[in-house]
């Protein structure tokens, strides 16, 4: 008879991204919310959580890209170019990811999308099995409920071992997760804001054209951003509870993770891709294996660590650095980001405009501010200095195999979102 056990030498591995969770977003990590319940049980329990954990980029593709890469944005190419808001890169077709990776060992490999950003024609479909991609609009989109269903029932279609990506839009706008998680942390709030958020609303507050909302109603949207953290809490249990239940989990490698947070006004921008601050590039990071013991992980961890952790199942690939560097963001002149434990610097135009941050670790909430000092100026030459030598360069990313977006669809959901305008035209990456 055929055993359906599977050796200890092939564990399944498992990543979750969520798609705009901030770091302070959980319970563990400070939240004002009790939005995450079931993960705060998992890291008292199971698994280690990283409190300095930075995505590569602030927005999805060029963020996500890395996590399944191992290169840095301007490695990998997946970028939005520089000078033309209408094109971006697709992955070349020789570059290693983890799931070729795993798909070389015999593995099922297997991903569940729901951003469009993360659209096949950018080429992170490539090594996997079954790439499902859903796009999500403004308003509207597979919840992660829905999505955790479907990736169990891959899952149950072959014992062999799996790679498999959940990806979840929540919490993303438009802030409703729908029952039982609507109206839990908003209701009664005073507020002249109603969820979900509407596409004039919300691109008006991601563009700067409309003002930032009185204090009461940034706090009612916050309050709904962690009803659908609450929603994705619930999901990813049910993902985990049935591991468990396939006897899936114990030998399993599970990482979740985000693409990028969320600014909510902290500097006078909502929404994110528009910097590289800390609100948007510093994210969750919670790793479970065998041999890792439960609990809080200080010290930053960059996203290329993260993805040669999971190429090799290996936590002990999981290490700390002395400084992290972000890049490409989506909206505005390039930006690059170097942080370290204590600062962070801007580099804009080649090098030429420098903006040193100091950063506020005395709350789980980031906070940076501008130093005003004068020793200021020698600091930031110095770690500019040190951005050059990590990265080779000072310029913007390039996109590689530069394309313009071919599907209609994904064009329009992308505009939807606020993300594009104007008019799709493939002549304009030539």
């Amino acid at each position: 008879m055929a055993c359906a056990c599977r050796a200890e030498s092939e564990p399944d591995v498992f990543l979750v991204i969520v798609d705009t969770l901030r770091a302070d977003a959980v319970g563990y990590a400070g939240a004002p919310y009790d939005s995450s319940p079931h993960l705060d049980a998992l890291v008292e329990d199971e698994a280690a959580w990283y409190s300095r954990a930075y995505s590569a980029s602030s927005w999805t593709l060029a963020s996500t890209a890395t996590l399944l890469t191992g290169r840095p944005p301007g490695g990998h190419g997946v970028v939005r170019a520089a000078k033309n808001p209408t094109c971006y890169g697709r992955l070349a077709e020789h570059v290693p990811t983890v799931q070729s990776m795993w798909k070389s060992r015999g593995y099922r490999t297997g991903a569940w999308i729901n951003n469009a950003f993360l659209a096949p024609e950018f080429g992170l479909d490539a090594s996997f099995d079954v790439y499902d991609f859903d796009g999500a609009e403004l308003i509207g989109h597979r919840t992660a409920a829905q999505t955790v269903d479907e990736a169990l029932a891959w899952l149950d279609e072959s014992d062999e071992p799996a790679f498999l990506l959940v990806h979840v839009m929540e919490p993303h706008a438009d802030y409703d997760p729908g029952p039982p998680f609507a109206g839990r942390f908003t209701t009664g709030m005073p507020s002249t804001i109603s969820v979900p958020l509407g596409g004039n609303l919300h691109t008006g507050w991601m563009t700067g054209m409309l003002p930032a909302p009185n204090a009461q109603d940034q706090a009612f949207v916050k309050a709904a951003y962690h009803e659908e953290v609450l929603a994705v809490d619930a999901a990813v249990n049910t993902l985990i509870e049935g591991m468990k239940k396939r006897d899936r989990w114990d030998d399993a490698m599970f990482v979740l993770t985000s693409d990028h947070g969320e600014e909510f006004w902290e500097h006078g921008r909502y929404e994110h891709g528009h910097t590289l601050r800390s609100e948007v590039t510093r994210v969750p990071l919670i790793v479970k294996a065998p041999a890792v013991e439960a609990g809080h992980r200080p010290g930053l961890i960059d996203a290329v660590s993260v993805s040669r952790a999971l190429a090799a199942a290996d936590p002990e690939l999981l290490k700390t650095t002395d400084a992290i560097w972000s890049e490409n963001i989506l909206y505005g002149p390039p930006s690059t980001s170097l942080v370290t434990e204590t600062h962070r610097l801007e580099v804009h135009n080649k090098g030429k405009a420098l903006v040193l941050w100091e950063l506020d670790e005395g709350a789980w909430e980031p906070a940076e501010w501008q130093p005003d000092n004068d020793a200021t100026r020698s600091q930031a030459i110095a770690m500019r200095d040190e951005l050059l030598q990590m990265r080779g360069s000072l310029g913007p990313a390039k996109p590689v195999n530069p394309t313009a977006i071919a599907s209609a669809d994904v064009f329009q959901m992308l505009r939807e979102l606020g993300y594009l305008d104007g008019t799709n035209t493939a002549a304009s990456c030539e």
